[in-house]
């Protein structure tokens, strides 16, 4: 009988140059990591009050009171979006960014988020999932912090075309529920158009029952 063939790594795939790809990719998004940084820090001290008290008026209609907690703000850059939510009753607020200026901005990547499973109650991303460079990975993110029945808000710039900084335009708030578990809900969205148009959706995640 003839010898079956090996299922293993040729050795053209073996090796240094199988360790390629891994390297390119590491190494990939560690540049991405430095150009998000950057870019960020720019911005560090912009005050975020004419996106954040639209959005709070917006989901003030839908979310429970008191608000879902704890509440983790992405990409908030200051603390000032931090203290909007706090004004508006949600007590318990971190952020998470590539940066931090306040001790309750922590530093990581959201991509892989520094938190255990089932903490949050309430995910506020403004103008940040745009810039993903893994959306899947970041929505499983949230997913993965979010408690049963916890919340996402998501606001997200459309009618531009994407670009190295804001690299994704996910259309209308429907395209997310693909990122999300089928037992996800949106819950309401509102749209703004001309120079700032955007979309801002609530969704309800981790739905038992």
């Amino acid at each position: 009988a003839s010898r079956p063939r090996s299922t293993g790594s040729s050795r053209r795939g073996s090796g240094r140059w199988g360790l390629f790809p891994t390297v390119f990719s590491r190494a990939y998004h560690r540049f991405y990591l430095l150009a998000q940084w950057w870019q960020s820090r720019a911005k560090r001290d912009k005050d975020p009050g004419f996106r954040t008290l639209r959005h709070i008026a917006f989901v003030e209609r839908y979310l429970p009171r008191p608000w879902p907690e704890p509440v983790l703000c992405l990409g908030p850059r200051n603390d000032l979006e931090l203290c909007y939510l706090r004004q508006a009753g949600a007590s318990a607020v971190i952020g998470l960014d590539l940066f931090s200026q306040h001790p309750d901005i922590l530093v990581g990547d959201m991509h892989a988020m520094p938190f255990e499973s089932d903490r949050f109650g309430l995910v506020w991303a403004s103008h940040v999932l745009e810039h993903a460079l893994e959306p899947k990975k970041v929505f499983a993110e949230i997913v993965r912090v979010l408690k049963p029945g916890g919340y996402l808000m998501a606001a997200y710039p459309t009618n531009f075309r994407p670009n190295w900084h804001d690299r994704w335009n996910f259309g209308a708030p429907d395209t997310l529920l693909g990122y999300l578990p089928g037992s996800a809900l949106l819950v309401s969205r509102r749209t703004r158009s001309g120079e700032s148009a955007e979309w801002a959706a609530l969704y309800r995640v981790n739905c038992i029952g």
